[in-house]
């Protein structure tokens, strides 16, 4: 059970160019992607002709292009052609994501698209401000409880 109508962060905004990366959060299979302008798209990682993941298409001008056979569909998840049809079903539409970038960080709705509020986003004060560091280093991977981590990220002696 997930908290679904809240902010999370879903990749560093330098991690999503224009190719399609797949991604898992709170359990969803999601494919990000940045569009033509340089906005950040997000849909959900799965065509509903057979599930194929759209990750494993390609992105036609904003729109991303199902692998298997085709169909196409834009950044708000409505799919814009079939191949071989005139008429598109209405039921052939992914869900999307709201998406909104901040701190460098790429943050991702994951709940009612309705309720989505990027000023929700909780403030990071002195972001940008040149007397303040930024650490953008690369993250370890450790096999242990997260609870150590969290200890050990707290302890005062450990802060240079």
């Amino acid at each position: 059970m997930f908290l679904k109508n809240a902010w999370y962060v879903a990749a560093w905004d330098h991690e999503v160019a224009r190719e399609l990366k797949p991604l898992t959060i709170l359990g969803e299979n999601i494919v990000l992607y940045r569009k033509q302008d340089g906005q950040a798209a997000a849909l959900e990682d799965a065509c509903p002709h057979r599930k194929l993941p759209l990750s494993m298409g390609r992105i036609k001008g904003d729109d991303v292009e199902c692998g298997y056979h085709g169909l196409t569909f834009d950044c708000s998840g409505t799919c814009t052609r079939v191949p071989g049809a005139e008429r598109i079903p209405h039921v052939a539409k992914v869900r999307s994501y709201p998406v909104h970038e901040r701190y460098g960080l790429l943050w991702i709705w994951m709940g009612d698209a309705d309720k989505a509020d990027p000023q929700e986003i909780f403030e990071v004060k002195h972001f940008g401000d040149p007397a303040w560091g930024i650490n953008r280093g690369e993250s370890m991977t450790l096999n242990c409880n997260y609870l150590y981590m969290t200890d050990n990220l707290l302890d005062p002696s450990h802060v240079a």
